[in-house]
């Protein structure tokens, strides 16, 4: 289960690199829609930099998967931190 977790982690913090392929589409012009594909890139970002940190305190520091999640994900939150903020 806690290896299932770890790659479900990193999906999350990689899916937001996937808003560099639709930024440019029709359907992200329009201002409820981009509002709404945002919010959900962010909490993907949020979910999966929790369950990397729930992971990663539960001293799984040897599983690679764990720690690329962590990265990706803090990686994301400071991009978003410094961007909305």
């Amino acid at each position: 289960m806690k290896k299932v977790m770890s790659i479900v982690s990193l999906l999350c913090g990689i899916s937001p690199v996937f808003i560099l392929f639709i930024w440019r589409m029709d359907f992200m012009r329009r201002p409820p829609t981009n509002y709404i594909v945002l919010g959900l890139f962010g909490i993907a970002i949020i979910v999966g930099f929790i369950m990397a940190v729930y992971l990663f305190g539960k001293k799984h520091l040897r599983d690679l998967t764990t720690k690329l999640a962590l990265v990706f994900n803090s990686f994301f939150l400071v991009v978003v931190a410094i961007i909305g903020g």
